[in-house]
């Protein structure tokens, strides 16, 4: 496998993920409608570029960076692939009538709709490859998994602090007793979505408390519960009170054998002040104190009163999977094709059950799996989550007790977690690429016990010449990119969309002659930059003006015609709005980049180099981070 040494396909790697996050999401922003989904026109764009860009990083990884693909993984992902293609093909219509009353609902998949859940299949297995061995084998460190968790971490505070602030008027509701809503939301349409993010936060607290106890995150822990309880979402709470509790207790026993016993001693007067907490507010609710007692309505009513017996209805929904499902016997062992499933199965929902509520999900992790790819995709699902489990088991037989068992208390919270709502592990949604990441591909990291000695490997292996490029390199590779910028900003005009909204044409326009401005200017601050007794004017045209294009012709040739055609040709098929141009724009300038870099002559590709000087600069520093620690 590829080992990102290169900046470039580092770089390209994140923007895959990224896009691929887009396409996955169950709320588009390429979209007026955040519970809809983005146009049949915008996901095959999307998905169309995601998968170019798949082409164009596995290709760079196997030229430059010898990348050697998996021969056990691949091959089962690839007959997935084709399996969870074929199901959506064999799709007919589909037809459901409720025998008790005679509503009837039909659902016809077009063949559009039938390749754009292609191609994003093939987007999803290119990713799910990318991630779970790219990213675990060759490039995420412990330390670099702690940044990310950080950065979700105080990202999550600032969000809840921001909802707390905008929502003040409904929690003083809440303690007057005059609330309504079914819990708070921020800028998330679904108060359950903003709880399992909390949720999420709060694990990811202990996680960074893995290597040492760190009594921020603790409090922050604490804090994330209690805005978890104003969301309503029950299973974030039930699952949020168990972390707490265990994580708790787990410090408190882990601290016993320690001298001294300061913070042992802390944490069992944390659970007292908590006990007698809980001990006033159930006393203030005796003595009928209206606060206490509308907050206690509040949590009551919206939390522990629900219909446990169904699962708050969740049971129905299962039932209903189940039923649909067994309805073709390949179904059972293929299920009904990625997103055709949901599709199917919203509009089943509405004959069978009720048909004023159409289900977005199974609210399973598990069952949506079943229901995408059957019986076949459920087990290979199982078989991913049980390689991390086992590598829990192993950090135990290595005796890293304390790393084993905070994650495994993170592994059993997320799991249960996605028995009651729909977050798939190594999916391409955003909530899922940070479980698997932050959670499951360090324990295999730290089981395989092979990352820092690989690296050590590479750094022996990898030669490259360390390169100080000068004022006349820099200013040299700017103007290749002003003027790819300018070129694709220019092919993207011809969208017809963008014409008939005239601020986005304008301000096309502008930019386009500011980049021309720039390019053409750039010799004279050059002269002044250099001095003129070291360039000349004409000296300045010859080398950042004439020197960028001729060097590199054959790059910005072969991008400006697949721009153009693409450009010329896109707004006949598919319907452009204003922020499918700009993913077009900035698309095409990634793809001449990439191209631009990889055909330019060696010594007209300083930058590039410096650019791979400084990753390995930090990779010799994390090995030596690492023979030190």
């Amino acid at each position: 496998m590829g080992k990102l040494r290169f900046t470039l396909t580092y770089v390209l790697f994140w923007l895959i993920i990224v896009l691929s996050c887009l396409l996955a999401e169950n709320f588009a922003f390429i979209s007026t409608n955040h519970v809809g989904g983005m146009s049949t026109d915008s996901a095959l764009i999307l998905s169309l570029a995601t998968i170019a860009l798949l082409v164009f990083f596995y290709f760079s990884e196997h030229k430059k960076n010898g990348l050697k693909f998996d021969k056990v993984f691949l091959p089962i992902l690839i007959i997935f692939t084709i399996i969870s293609i074929c199901t959506i093909w064999w799709q007919g219509s589909r037809i459901f009538i409720n025998i008790d009353d005679n509503y009837k609902t039909s659902i016809n998949i077009e063949a559009t709709e039938k390749v754009s859940y292609s191609l994003q299949v093939l987007a999803w297995a290119g990713f799910v490859y990318a991630l779970v061995f790219v990213a675990n084998r060759f490039s995420i460190s412990r330390k670099w998994i702690k940044w990310v968790a950080v950065i979700f971490v105080f990202g999550m505070l600032a969000a809840t602090i921001a909802d707390v602030i905008m929502e003040r008027e409904s929690i003083k509701a809440i303690f007057a007793s005059t609330y309504t809503g079914p819990g708070l939301q921020f800028i998330i349409y679904n108060e359950n979505v903003w709880g399992h993010l909390i949720l999420v936060a709060l694990f990811s607290c202990i996680v960074l408390n893995v290597k040492k106890f760190h009594i921020f995150y603790y409090v922050a822990m604490v804090y994330f519960f209690t805005v978890m309880l104003f969301t309503t979402c029950a299973t974030a709470v039930f699952v949020g009170t168990a972390a707490i509790v265990l994580y708790t207790f787990y410090e408190i026993l882990s601290r016993i054998k320690q001298k001294p016993l300061k913070m042992a001693i802390l944490l069992l007067l944390y659970l007292v002040v908590l006990g007698l907490i809980a001990g006033t507010i159930a006393i203030c609710v005796k003595k009928e104190v209206m606060v206490f007692v509308n907050f206690w309505k509040f949590i009551s009513g919206q939390i522990l009163n629900k219909d446990y017996s169904t699962l708050t209805s969740r049971t129905g929904i299962w039932a209903s999977v189940l039923r649909l499902v067994g309805q073709r016997p390949q179904d059972v062992v293929f299920g009904l094709g990625y997103r055709t499933g949901d599709l199917i199965f919203t509009q089943y929902f509405l004959a069978s059950n009720n048909h004023g509520f159409a289900v977005k999900s199974t609210h399973n992790a598990f069952f949506q799996v079943l229901l995408r790819h059957g019986v076949l995709g459920l087990c290979l699902y199982l078989a991913m989550i049980l390689v991390f489990a086992f590598g829990v088991v192993k950090l135990f037989k290595k005796k890293q007790y304390r790393v084993a068992c905070l994650y495994a208390l993170c592994f059993c919270g997320l799991l249960a977690h996605s028995g009651a709502e729909s977050a798939v592990f190594f999916s391409a949604n955003t909530s899922s690429v940070y479980t698997t990441l932050v959670f499951f591909l360090p324990v295999a990291s730290a089981v395989q016990g092979k990352h820092f000695e690989e690296l050590n490997n590479d750094l022996q292996q990898y030669e490259i010449e360390k390169i100080n490029p000068t004022k006349r390199d820099i200013v040299y590779f700017s103007q290749l990119m002003v003027f790819g910028l300018m070129m694709v900003c220019a092919f993207s005009l011809i969208l017809v969309n963008i014409r008939e909204v005239t601020p986005i044409f304008i301000t096309y326009l502008v930019i386009i002659g500011t980049l021309l401005l720039a390019y053409l200017l750039v010799p004279l601050f050059a002269c002044t930059l250099f001095g003129k007794n070291k360039m000349t004017q004409l000296q300045g045209l010859q080398q950042f003006i004439v020197a960028p294009l001729k060097d590199n012709y054959v790059g910005i040739t072969a991008v400006g015609v697949f721009v153009f055609l693409c450009a010329f040709i896109s707004p006949e098929l598919y319907e452009f709005n204003i922020l499918t141009a700009i993913l077009f724009t900035v698309l095409a300038f990634v793809t001449y980049v990439f191209i631009v870099t990889n055909l330019a002559k060696p010594e007209n590709n300083v930058m590039k180099c410096y650019f791979n000087s400084l990753l390995l600069g930090k990779l010799q520093k994390i090995s030596k981070e690492a023979d030190n620690g």
